[in-house]
């Protein structure tokens, strides 16, 4: 589980800002690739009552950094070889890749769009105050 802490600056509703540590996420495999070490404040989803000031744990669960994985990096893989082997043998390679890329291009930006409704069940991470 991918696991950091800081310390609660707004609590607005079901969220909180979080205030973190530049060295955070040394636990999470994908700390080499993720921007969230370069990040000073994140966005948590809220659980208990927290109050500003409080120190609390940031985690994330390992089967969402998976799912998020998969989406992020496996499946633009799956879309760019599928669309270039679907397409008619006749095509130059040159307008299959061309086709094939902007499949792929396509696949982000849906993905920009939907990642704002599966925001808090996927992203997110959950904030819990520490003892």
């Amino acid at each position: 589980m991918a696991e950091t802490s800081g310390v609660v600056k707004k609590v607005t509703g079901k969220k909180v800002i979080v205030a973190t540590s530049k060295g955070g996420c040394h636990s999470c495999p994908l700390s080499k690739v993720c921007s969230v070490n370069n990040i000073d404040e994140v966005e948590a989803i809220k659980v208990g009552d927290l109050k500003v000031g409080d120190r609390v744990k940031l985690h994330n669960s390992d089967s969402k950094l998976i799912v998020f994985s998969f989406v992020l990096f496996i499946m633009p893989l799956i879309v760019l070889v599928a669309v270039f082997a679907s397409l008619p043998e006749k095509m130059s390679q040159g307008i299959k890749i061309l086709i094939a890329l902007s499949a792929t291009a396509l696949y982000f930006i849906l993905l920009g769009l939907v990642e704002k409704k599966f925001k808090d069940r996927f992203i997110l991470p959950v904030a819990e105050k520490s003892e």
